[in-house]
């Protein structure tokens, strides 16, 4: 009975685990998709009517954007998990 009592908390403990990860890796894959959606919007301005401190950002935020794309279409054949998360999921089984 106890065994019983033990295996079930365990089960329940298990459970609750993966609904955890399951949930932060949906959190991750919608953060990620929000990033390449403003990624994709600064890749997209128009730099013709900005000037000074507003060009200088926009050429850095570009940068950076770019590089992100980049490392987002290189792994995204790299890994079979939502969003790109690095989680370790060896232990579900």
């Amino acid at each position: 009975m106890l065994d019983e009592l033990r295996l079930e908390k365990l089960h329940a403990k298990e459970e609750k685990e993966r609904k955890r990860t399951e949930a932060m890796q949906q959190w991750q894959a919608k953060m990620d998709s929000e990033q390449a959606k403003e990624d994709r919007k600064i890749m997209e301005k128009d730099l013709s009517t900005l000037s000074g401190h507003q060009l200088q950002y926009y050429l850095q935020r570009m940068q950076i954007a770019a590089a992100q794309l980049k490392i987002r279409s290189s792994s995204e054949g790299d890994d079979d998990k939502p969003g790109g998360s690095n989680m370790d999921e060896s232990d579900d089984e």
